[in-house]
This record gives C-alpha cells, sequence and structure tokens, in this order.
C-alpha cells in the first residue's frame, strides 16, 4: 500500500525518520469512491453539537492575560470550568474587575467546532480486520496535566450517530487505516480508534483551527490527523509534520477532500499541527473544513 510523498515532504538529513512513518494518502488508493463517500458523509458534520471547550479555553486564556497574579486561582478554577462543575459567576469579582468592553467580549466567545466521536475496536482475522463499535464512551483526554496541557483533563463529546459509523465507506477506511498501522507494526493484531468527527466554521474576520494547543503529540501510537471530507470558502488549513525540535519541518499538505494524513506519534520524534484557517473573502457564506481524526492505540490480543 504504497503511497506517493507529498511534494513538499523532506526527509532532512537524519535518516531515523524514515522508520517513523508520516504519509498523505487519498480514498481512491482504499478502493474508496471519493465522490461517493464525500456526498455521503459530508451533511452529517452540519447538525454536530458545538464543542464548548474551545470557548471556555478562549475564555480563561484572557483571563490570564488581564490578571497575572491570578494565575493559581484560575488554573485551579479551570479545572472546575472544563469538568463543567462550576461557571464564571465564581469567579464573579474578577470578572466585575474588567473593563466593560472586554468582560463583554469574554462573555461573547463563541464556539467554532462542531464535534462528536466514536471508539472501534479492530482485531486481524486473516486476511481481513473484524470490527466493532465499543459502547458509547465518549470522554476523551489526551496529553499531560503537567505540562500545561488543557487536552489531559477529561472532554465529553457527543456520539457518532450509527449512520455515519455504520456507512460501508467509513467502514472501509478504518479497515485501510488498520493497515496502514499494519505496513508499520507487522506484529499489529488489535487497535482501538478513537474517530473524531469534526467541522471548523470560518466566521467573517475570524480564524479557526483544529489545532488551539500548537504543535503538539496527540498520546496515541499512530493517528490520522485529518482526513478532509469538507473544505469549503477557506484559506489555510495546512497540516504540518515536525522533526524533534518541532521547527524542522518534514511535512507540509494542503489536504484537500478525499485526503488524509497517517503518522507515528507517541514514542516517535514526529510531532505537528496544522495552521489556522480563515473564510475566504470572495466566500458568501461561513467557511467550513471538515474532517475526521483518528487516534490509534495497539493492543495485544
Amino acid at each position: 500500500m504504497s503511497t506517493p510523498l507529498s511534494p513538499r515532504e523532506s526527509h532532512g538529513s537524519d535518516s531515523r525518520f524514515l522508520e517513523y512513518p508520516r504519509r498523505v494518502f487519498t480514498l481512491e488508493q482504499f478502493g474508496i469512491d471519493r465522490a461517493r463517500f464525500l456526498a455521503e458523509l459530508a451533511p452529517s458534520f452540519y447538525p454536530l453539537p458545538w464543542d464548548t471547550y474551545d470557548v471556555r479555553r478562549e475564555q480563561v486564556r484572557r483571563l490570564f492575560a488581564a490578571f497575572p497574579n491570578e494565575h493559581p486561582r484560575l488554573q485551579q478554577f479551570l479545572v472546575s470550568y472544563w469538568s463543567g462543575t462550576e461557571t464564571l459567576t465564581a469567579i464573579e469579582d474578577l470578572l466585575a474587575r474588567l473593563p466593560t468592553e472586554e468582560r463583554t467580549a469574554l462573555e461573547s466567545v463563541a464556539p467554532y467546532r462542531r464535534r462528536a466521536m466514536a471508539r472501534f475496536r479492530l482485531k486481524r482475522l486473516g486476511s481481513h480486520w473484524g470490527q466493532e463499535r465499543l459502547p458509547d464512551e465518549t470522554s476523551f483526554a489526551q496529553g499531560k496535566l503537567d505540562s500545561g496541557d488543557l487536552r489531559a483533563l477529561p472532554r465529553l463529546f457527543a456520539p457518532m450517530e450509527p449512520s455515519v459509523a455504520e456507512n460501508a465507506g467509513f467502514a472501509r477506511l478504518r479497515e485501510a487505516v488498520a493497515e496502514l498501522v499494519a505496513e508499520a507494526r507487522p506484529d499489529a493484531r488489535a487497535l482501538t480508534l478513537t474517530v473524531h468527527q469534526m467541522s471548523v466554521v470560518c466566521r467573517p474576520g475570524q480564524a479557526a483551527t483544529n489545532s488551539p494547543e500548537g504543535i503538539h503529540q496527540d498520546g496515541s501510537d499512530y493517528i490520522v490527523s485529518a482526513l478532509v471530507v469538507e473544505r469549503t470558502g477557506v484559506t489555510g488549513g495546512t497540516s504540518r509534520v515536525f522533526g524533534p525540535d518541532q521547527k524542522t519541518i518534514l511535512l507540509e499538505h494542503t489536504l484537500q477532500p478525499g485526503e488524509g494524513l497517517f503518522q507515528a506519534d507517541v514514542g516517535s520524534p514526529l510531532w505537528h499541527d496544522v495552521t489556522p484557517v480563515r473564510r475566504c473573502e470572495s466566500a458568501q457564506s461561513n467557511g467550513i473544513r471538515s474532517v475526521l481524526g483518528f487516534d490509534i492505540r495497539l493492543h495485544s490480543l
């Protein structure tokens, strides 16, 4: 299942990077009808619930900037606010100290990502992979809190709709992703795929991103950082893979609908991000970039 390299890929001078896969792929390479896949799945992103964690992240970021001497208190508040056990009323005294314009802006922060998720267990059964959807356990955490990574705090997302999870093209894609892992790890016999269904909505004059944490690793053995399902009325959204210095770009590609990026993650020297997306000036409505992202963990049978 070889895949052409991106025209903007570089291995750098360190040949050790070669053992850690990173590749751009297309649906056609897996025998998936691109037009049908995109037509069937793209509409399913529009009714997804909003990701309110992005709102909380941005609000507390603004509070950190406004009250540098209150960082210990705000860090403690953030944990409760993130989990939904407290609201902004818990820091009403700080809000009252904000200039009216800043408080209004903070309370007006709007969500820009819609998302849902599902988990699947895949097991090697001879020449193919058996699949089952795991119970709708939709709590998700990644990263390390002691490093300041908010993703280490559990987040709850809506479950992916059965019509999406059971789509034939999507099922074939999951098996193909398992085959990509098997190419890198021939001993792989069982995998858990956590699949994130995400749509970034770009409003006029605002940038949006699927990588608010910046250059990072996701904490899984392998990932598909994005399989783009829709890209309408936007600029930006370039996927980048970095070396261990988190500066050297090893691969850079703006994924188009029907293209994905597979790579090694935790335990590898590879890091990644995606540049912000903005609404095209010529767009008549909000810009949209919808993707499927995969966090892949290996398991022993």
